[in-house]
């Protein structure tokens, strides 16, 4: 083996000399006396290395292989070969290889990160960043949005922003670096610097935090700057995310909608006109409800909808249409007078009398009667000669021994008389117009009516006003159909006590003195009812039957607009403005001549710099094996400056030294005889790949649980109904959490590129291999780092960098991952508690009352004719219990919530239902007579001990087990139900029939029905809305639950005596413009067919073989009219006084219908979830596949990198112009072949050093050696 020995100064010395430089033989340190060896900077280095070690007290011996190689092998150089012998020198002198090029480049080495043009062209960018983000804000802000809410734009205007942004960060990020990188080089370039902030300068590897002050502390502002671009193009990421959310905004719309028109056909008669108007005007006042759409109290006009697609922001829409107004022209009467049955007035132009007949007139006395002006005493026929007179009066019996005696229904008897005192009378004319107007409804209810007054009124084609006047008259009362036991009653009289109740009805209870006294009072009140049924009248019978018209409607809707947030588009503004500010002062101020000549990011670079730099380099090979803090104390003895090779200041090349120090210090170690740990970065560690692996599997754990929870419990957490400001913390949080994670890996990713030159250069590779692994991946961007890794099959590479390029991905959908919504069903229990229950036992009369009071007679008739709601507390068939919310003392009532969207409370109420339980009852025969009444006969068995009441036996006959009945018929469908007619028990409650006679007079498919009613209790699933004006509640009962509840059953409720049917105290006969399909029945049986509900073919029920289906719809309709007896009649439901005396409540659960509510995107979590697999993949492969030995310094720094390489051949077999030279040039010449890592432990116990008595630094120790290629790998 080549050996070199030196003597002299009492020690020697044994070391290890490979030189591959020309020079002068040299003497050993002790004089000439010695064997002669080259002179070379490894020798120099060693012969300094031996002056600073030695002791006075001790002699220290280090060993230091400046090469591991063989003592005879070939070496491959660009064109030479080295031959080592035995001997100790060269047989062949190895020459440099040749020159690559002609001289140094007239320009030197500048990244183009850090080139003005990419510094300005980046501001640039920002530039129109900032100008198109503007243009977009104005956008937003001057039409409310960017546009309509739609999926593909919210991914785009959501997503693109911090996609752009993250291209920009990744650009930033090279010049971050390269600041970070040049640092120390800038700073040599300046003159004479200490190692502390030359060569041992570190910015890279620490926090951005630490290094930011110490950049301006050392005046490092490039550096400082890149700094704080990256930290503001970092917050721009986040805050991004919140840039562009979708917002409910309000916006004014129009759209045609078809509308009828007002017409009539034909010449309208006013006379043919039905009560419905008068029906739908009552249940409007008296229980509360809105008026009919296409109705205000006063106005009739064309109604019109909005597209079921809209989505209202306003409750209120408003159209220009056809307005239709009614009124009556009064003159008060000079003249009024009433005396036993006879009445007149008179107004200047027009004379009018009316007679009594059919009337009862005593006491108070309200009417409305219909006439003709009279010239001579006779009635003029003309239209224009008719009007109505309106009288009030206060009629009283006087005494008068001249009296005509009794008179009609009026009561006197002789010598008494009728006399009115006071009286007040009008007679009015109606009228009519149509104008344009604008109509404003919310909901069913218009709200609004404005009409034009400055246009001219137009008419009705075929309704003069005169017919219009009798249609409103008409419509106060009509002619009852018979009953069946032909107790033809007389027949309404147009206007007296319904025409005084509708008036009462819309007149303070104070001013009703005044309307018999006061003409003005009266006209007001009258005028006021006509007007309103008018109105009604005109939606009903003056409108065409189709919709044959077109309105513009106007409204305002909320729609889902994608909109840019005022405060996080100044954020965003104000941070790209200074991110434009500082590359514009990073490209202004930063020198913009290259620094150095070559890039010293790339083992090969440096070394061409170092290579040149002798003085550096023997410095380093003196403290090669000294601890990294010996390391630093001894190059902190000189001070480094940038020197130029050719002269030029841009050619700088290579590294000066001078001393600054006084007097040199005594260097003294203080050895660890622990070993060492090698330096590995913290992600490749244990530790660190513990906690990466952790961090995806605990966030994918954390997101599914939140989506489980957001769609099992419709939502995440509740939110505040203005959740502006809350809006960019579900945003904001999750992006800086995703983004922590992003960076996280990005760390794993410029760990394993900073390892990766030194991890190849572990073992022996072939020269083509050799190639693929020069390649300086910090140079380049992640996709051209994943391109050349997978190109050149660095597994660990292209895996960390996949994952570095996925993890951006993680903030960017991050911002769709949570978003606003309103919960349907956020639900909590309530305690409840019955509070309202029905009498089980007999009925209670009020006192000094002999029958019962019902609070509503006509409140089921305006359910089944003019669709009025159901009463709190009762639905269709079922009367409820009363309940209240149960919140410790205090109880809070159904109706005290206001909402515009109420919460809902669900229980299982008790209820009473009624039974009908009828049978069909067969019948021996069925005959017809027409002996003045037509009367149908039936009889059948029946039995004996059912005796009929005293008022129906000359009607009906019982005996001898045959009943006689007796119906009264019309040619066509007849149906009745009976009062009570039976005494004895059992006995049948009521008798019901069903059937058709012909024209012939002969019966056809007839069915006879017995019913023996009660009421049974029954619990229901209920829903109600807790809000003052709550909808009908949704009650579903539960049949199963049915049981026997008592006998109560209409006939048993002793109500006032009915007018003509059974049911007529709470079911009036009703006439309708629209025919019944019977030619005879009763209210019953009319609401049947022609309410609400009602069947829509009576012919589907007749027959034996339809018996079922007639029974299931009476039952049906006797279960409507029962809940509200049971809920309305005195005496039926009473308030609880003991509560374990009454059924009570299921429990109840309150749900929050529009709750708002944070949910959770299950397209974003699966986005995210598929993201952090792969990137948990990826860093899993890269830890089992990258398993780099430690170096024994962070190579980080100038000096850490140096220290690797300088006991390498590959310095001395730098070219001449290698600083000018690319790594892939400086590849071809060879003078990388064979380049390995050594890392071992040095030296080693026991080699020597042991027999001189000298304490060793035992440490870990990592160099770069070069080997021959055919030489096998350690």
């Amino acid at each position: 083996m080549a050996t070199a020995t030196f003597q002299g100064n009492g020690y020697h010395d044994h070391r290890y000399y490979h030189n591959y430089n020309h020079g002068a033989a040299s003497e050993p340190p002790g004089g000439r006396s010695g064997p002669r060896t080259i002179d070379s900077p490894g020798n120099i280095a060693a012969q300094q290395d031996l002056k600073h070690n030695h002791s006075k007290s001790s002699t220290r011996h280090e060993i230091e292989p400046l090469l591991d190689v063989p003592a005879t092998k070939k070496w491959p150089t660009a064109s030479h070969t080295v031959e080592w012998t035995d001997g100790g020198n060269p047989a062949n002198v190895p020459q440099v290889p040749k020159p690559l090029r002609q001289g140094p480049t007239k320009d030197g080495w500048c990244p183009i990160y850090l080139r003005r043009t990419f510094l300005l062209s980046f501001a640039a960018a920002c530039v129109v960043l900032i100008c198109l983000l503007a243009g977009l804000y104005r956008y937003s802000e001057k039409y409310q949005g960017l546009g309509q809410f739609r999926e593909q734009w919210h991914y785009i205007f959501k997503y693109g922003p911090t996609a752009v942004l993250t291209v920009f960060a990744a650009l930033w990020a090279q010049v971050e670096y390269r600041t970070k990188q040049l640092a120390p080089w800038n700073a040599m370039s300046n003159g004479p610097t200490s190692a502390k902030n030359s060569l041992l300068l570190d910015f890279i590897s620490p926090w951005n935090v630490r290094v930011l002050p110490r950049a301006l502390g050392l005046r490092h502002y490039a550096v400082a700057l890149g700094i704080v671009g990256s930290i503001l193009i970092k917050i721009l990421i986040v805050v991004s995310t919140a840039l562009f959310v979708s917002e409910d905004r309000v916006f004014e719309r129009h759209s045609p909608s078809l509308t009828k028109d007002f017409q009539v056909q034909g010449g309208y008669n006013g006379e043919n006109a039905d009560i419905l108007p008068r029906l739908y005007l009552e249940a409007t006042n008296s229980s509360q409800q809105s008026y009919p759409l296409g109705t205000s109290p006063e106005f009739a006009f064309q109604s019109y909808v909005v597209p079921s697609s809209a989505k209202l922001a306003n409750p209120a829409i408003h159209a220009t249409v056809d307005i239709f107004s009614s009124d009556l022209i009064c003159q008060e009467a000079e003249k009024s007078n009433f005396a036993n049955g006879y009445g007149e007035a008179s107004a200047p132009g027009c004379n009018m009398s009316w007679t009594s007949t059919g009337q009862q007139l005593r006491g108070p006395v309200f009417l409305m009667q219909n006439g003709a002006c009279e010239a001579d005493s006779k009635p003029l026929e003309a239209e224009q000669d008719q009007r109505f007179m309106i009288c009030a009066m206060e009629v009283t019996l006087v005494s008068n021994p001249g009296g005509l005696g009794n008179f009609g229904l009026a009561g006197p008897g002789t010598g008494q008389s009728l006399r009115a005192n006071p009286i007040t009378c009008l007679i009015c004319s109606p009228t009519y117009s149509i104008r344009s107007g604008k109509v404003t409804v919310v909901g069913n209810t218009a709200t609004e009516v404005i009409v034009s007054e400055n246009q001219e009124p137009r008419k009705i084609a075929g309704l003069s006003e005169w017919q219009m006047g009798m249609s409103v008259f008409h419509s106060l009362g009509a002619t009852p159909p018979s009953n069946f036991l032909a107790q033809d009653a007389e027949t309404l009289v147009f206007g007296n006590s319904e025409f005084r109740d509708l008036v009462y009805s819309m007149t303070p209870a104070e001013d009703y003195p005044g309307l018999y006294t006061n003409a003005s009072t009266l006209e007001s009140a009258s005028r006021k009812v006509f007007r309103r049924l008018g109105a009604q009248n005109a939606r009903l019978h003056f409108m065409s039957a189709t919709n044959d018209t077109t309105v513009e409607v106007f409204f305002e809707t909320i729609e889902s607009r994608l909109c840019v947030q005022p405060p996080i588009f100044f954020a965003t503004i104000i941070l790209l403005s200074i991110v434009t500010t500082v590359s514009i002062l990073l490209a202004t101020f930063s020198k913009q001549h290259p620094v150095i000549c070559k890039d010293p990011g790339t083992i090969l670079g440096l070394a061409a710099i170092i290579a040149k730099s002798r003085d550096v380099l023997s410095k380093f090979r003196e403290y090669s094996y000294s601890t990294w803090d010996g390391l630093k104390t001894r190059l902190s003895r000189e001070q480094y400056q940038m020197a130029a090779v050719d002269g030029q200041q841009s050619h700088l090349c290579r590294i000066d030294t001078q001393s600054y120090e006084a007097e040199a210090r005594e260097n003294t170690f203080v050895a660890s005889k622990k070993d060492a740990k090698p330096w590995m970065p913290f992600t490749i560690t244990a530790s660190g790949g513990t906690v990466l692996c952790a961090v995806p599997i605990i966030t994918v754990a954390l997101l599914t649980g939140l989506l489980s929870k957001s769609e099992r419990s419709q939502g995440i957490i509740d939110l505040p109904l203005d959740d502006r400001w809350p809006r960019y913390g579900w945003t904001l949080l999750p992006a800086a959490f995703l983004f922590g994670v992003k960076s996280f890996f990005e760390l794993l990713e410029r760990s394993i590129r900073t390892l990766q030159p030194f991890h190849i250069l572990h073992g022996r590779h072939s020269r083509n291999k050799q190639k693929r692994r020069w390649k300086d991946y910090s140079e380049l961007l992640a996709l051209q780092r994943f391109w050349y890794a997978l190109k050149y099959r660095h597994l660990a590479v292209m895996a960390s960098t996949f994952a570095a390029l996925a993890a951006p991905f993680l903030p960017i959908v991050a911002s769709g991952l949570f978003s606003p919504g309103l919960a349907t069903m956020h639900s909590y229990e309530v305690p409840v508690k019955t509070v309202g229950w029905f009498n089980t036992t007999s009925a209670i009369y009020a006192p000094g009352e002999t029958r019962f009071n019902i609070s509503d007679p006509m409140m089921t008739t305006w359910i089944l004719y003019s669709n009025a709601s159901f009463p709190q507390w009762t639905f269709s068939e079922l009367a409820l219990a009363e309940i209240n919310l149960e919140t410790g003392p205090t109880d809070i009532n159904l109706d005290s919530y206001d909402s515009s969207a109420p919460p809902q409370l669900s229980v299982e109420l008790p209820a009473l239902r009624a039974v009908m339980n009828c049978t069909t009852q067969p019948y021996t025969n069925a005959a017809t007579s027409a002996t003045g009444i037509s009367f149908l006969q039936i009889n059948m068995t029946f039995p004996e001990h059912c005796v009929l009441k005293t008022q129906y036996e000359g009607y009906w006959t019982n005996a001898n087990g045959t009943l006689v009945s007796k119906w009264v018929y019309k040619p066509g469908l007849i149906g009745y139900i009976t009062p009570n007619m039976f005494e004895g028990s059992p006995c049948p409650t009521t008798m019901g029939l069903f059937g058709e006679v012909d024209e012939g007079g002969n019966p056809k498919e007839l069915t006879v029905l017995t019913c023996t009613p009660y009421v049974e209790m029954v619990r229901a699933n209920s829903i109600f809305e807790l809000a003052s004006s709550a909808k009908e509640p949704s009650v579903t009962p539960i049949e199963s639950s049915a049981t026997y509840f008592n006998d109560d059953s209409f006939w048993a409720m002793d109500l006032p005596l009915p007018r003509r049917g059974t049911f007529d105290s709470v079911l009036i006969p009703v006439n309708l413009s629209t025919p019944s399909p019977l030619s005879a029945s009763d209210g019953f049986f009319q609401a049947l067919f022609q309410g609400f509900d009602a069947v829509a073919d009576p012919r589907s029920l007749l027959g034996s073989t339809n018996s079922d289906s007639l029974i299931a719809a009476m039952e049906h309709l006797y279960r409507i009219i029962m809940a509200q007896c049971l809920h309305s009649v005195q005496g039926r439901r009473l308030p609880v006084l003991n509560a374990a005396d009454v059924p009570q409540p299921g429990s109840a659960v309150i749900t929050d219908m529009n709750k708002p509510r944070l949910y959770q995107s299950a397209t974003a979590t699966y986005i995210i979830v598929a993201l952090l697999t792969v990137m948990f993949i990826c860093a899993a492969i890269t830890l089992l596949t990258f398993k780099p030995k430690g170096l024994s310094k962070e190579p980080t720094t100038i000096a850490a990198r140096v220290s690797l390489m300088s006991r390498s051949g590959l310095l001395e077999r730098m070219p001449e112009d290698a600083a000018w030279a690319t790594d892939a040039e400086l590849q071809e010449t060879g003078v990388a072949d064979g380049l390995v890592l050594r890392s071992d432990r040095w030296p080693k116990k026991g080699f020597w050093g042991v027999d001189y008595g000298v304490e060793l630094e035992y440490k870990a120790q990592s160099w770069i050696a070069m080997v021959p290629e055919d030489s096998k790998p350690s």
